[in-house]
C-alpha cells in the first residue's frame, strides 16, 4: 500500500530539524525537552512568526471592523500581529489596544475599520508556508551546528531555501489574487489614505 503523507506537523517538523544536525528524533514536545530539541523548536516558532509579521494573503484581514469596549477602548485580537487603520484617525498599537495619535488618547467614539496580520500556530500554516518555515529554520540551526562540509551544506541550503522560497510565493500570487491596484495590504491601505 502507498504511504500518503498529510500536512507537516509541528513534531515532525522538529524531528526533520533534528535529524539534519545529526541528532536523535524526539517522541513528543510535551515536557521538558532535550537542548537541541528545544533550540529546533524555539527556532521554528520564531521563524514562524517572523515570517507572518510580513503579512501574507493566507494570514491577512482587510475591512475587519473593531469595536469599541464598554470603556471606549479598542482591545486588539490577542493573535494580531500587526493592524492598520485604514480610516482617517492616525492611530498605533500600544498596550494591546489602539491610541488615537491625533487627540493623545485611548478611547474613541466608533468601531474603526481596520487592516489585521495575524500570527497562525504551526499547524494551521498552509503546506507550502509550513516546508518555507522548516527551511528557513533549518538554515538557522545548521549556522549554530555546523556540519563537517560547511559549504557542501551552505550551498545545499542555499538551493533548497531558493526552491521553498520560489514555491511559497507562487502559492502566495496563486491564492492572493493580486492586481497592482488592490491586492496587497500595503497597496490598499495606501489607495484608501488618498480616498
Amino acid at each position: 500500500m502507498a504511504e500518503t503523507l498529510g500536512p507537516q506537523t509541528e513534531l515532525s517538523a522538529v524531528n526533520e530539524l533534528l535529524l539534519a544536525i545529526g541528532e536523535q528524533v524526539i517522541a513528543s514536545l510535551a515536557g521538558t525537552l532535550p537542548p537541541d530539541a528545544n533550540t529546533a523548536l524555539v527556532l521554528l516558532r520564531s521563524t514562524s512568526r517572523d515570517l507572518q509579521e510580513e503579512g501574507w494573503q493566507f494570514n491577512s484581514d482587510t475591512e475587519i471592523t473593531i469595536g469599541i469596549d464598554g470603556d471606549g477602548y479598542i482591545q486588539l485580537p490577542s493573535d494580531a500581529l500587526r493592524v492598520d487603520n485604514e480610516g482617517a484617525i492616525n492611530t498605533a498599537w500600544r498596550d494591546g489596544r489602539l491610541y488615537d495619535l491625533d487627540d493623545n488618547t485611548f478611547v474613541f467614539t466608533e468601531a474603526l475599520e481596520c487592516s489585521i496580520v495575524r500570527h497562525f500556530a504551526f499547524a494551521d500554516l498552509p503546506p507550502v508556508a509550513r516546508r518555507y518555515v522548516v527551511l528557513l529554520t533549518l538554515e538557522k540551526l545548521m549556522a549554530i551546528f555546523p556540519a563537517s562540509d560547511p559549504q557542501m551544506a551552505a550551498r545545499t541550503m542555499q538551493i533548497a531555501v531558493g526552491r521553498a522560497k520560489a514555491a511559497f510565493l507562487e502559492a502566495e500570487i496563486e491564492n492572493g489574487d493580486y492586481n497592482a491596484l488592490s491586492g496587497s495590504l500595503h497597496v490598499s491601505s495606501i489607495l484608501r489614505r488618498g480616498a
